[in-house]
Parts: C-alpha cells; structure tokens; sequence
C-alpha cells in the first residue's frame, strides 16, 4: 500500500470508528434507568467484581475527587445499589459495597448490551465476525503495549 494509500485509508478509518462509536454508544451502553449515569454504573461493575471499596480508591479509579466520589456513592447508597460502611479500626475508613440490588441492575444492564451488540453485528458472518474481533483485540493488545511502563 502507497503512502498516500495509506493515509487516505486512516483517514477512512478515522471516520468510521466516529460513525460506530455514535450509533453504538446509543445503544446499550445506557444503563436501563435513566437517573444512572455511566460512572455510576462502572463503579458498580467495579465493586461487583471485587469487592468492597474505599471511597478514596472509588476516587482514584475514576480520577475525580474525593468529594465527587463521595457524592456518587450517596447517590448509589440512597438507589439502594451500593452500602458505605466505617472501617471497624479506622472509622477515617469509609467503604463501599455492592447490594443485591445493585448485583441486578448491573445484570439488567449486560444483557441489554449483550443484546444490542448481537443485533448490531448480525448482519456479519461468523467468519467476519471472528475476524473483526481479531483485528480489533490485535490494536487493543498494541496499545496496552505501548502504554505498559
């Protein structure tokens, strides 16, 4: 491939990954309420998968403050999604756990976008469809790569 081949290409590329990333980002990426907002449902996967959480590593993780973490937790604590807890030798220690109820919204929510992406792509074949997860997980593993310290 040219050079200016090539850069048309990338150009192309550089399109389409902002047409897809618009008509999917509509679809199934929502949570299924409304009042819930995308941080919100991370933190839930987040505490879903590993447990519970200090509020200070909540901030960390999405890279807010820990005022903004605090807030997103009253908002998960008063949905019922999500319980704080003290630290029982360090009451400074504010944790935060999943609930049942927070374990079945985020299930809601995986099936809702495990559906939206099986009608998005089944107008491939499974061939297509293997070889666009390839080539996708090959860019993905370059650049966790090239950001790896």
């Amino acid at each position: 491939m040219s050079r200016e081949s090539r850069r048309m290409a990338m150009a192309q590329l550089d399109q389409t990954l902002t047409m897809f990333a618009r008509v999917m980002g509509g679809r199934g990426a929502q949570p299924p309420a409304d009042w819930l907002s995308v941080p919100q449902l991370m933190v839930i996967g987040w505490l879903a998968a590993g447990g519970r959480r200090r509020i200070s590593e909540v901030a960390a993780r999405l890279g807010v403050s820990l005022s903004a973490a605090t807030g997103l937790a009253d908002r998960l604590t008063r949905a019922g999604l999500a319980v704080r807890s003290r630290d029982g030798d360090d009451r400074r220690v504010v944790w935060l756990e999943i609930t049942p109820k927070g374990r079945e919204l985020l299930a809601r929510t995986r099936e809702l976008r495990r559906q939206s992406i099986d009608e998005a792509f089944s107008v491939l074949s499974d061939e297509e469809l293997e070889t666009f997860v390839r080539i996708i997980s090959k860019v993905i593993d370059h650049r966790r790569k090239e950001s790896s310290p």
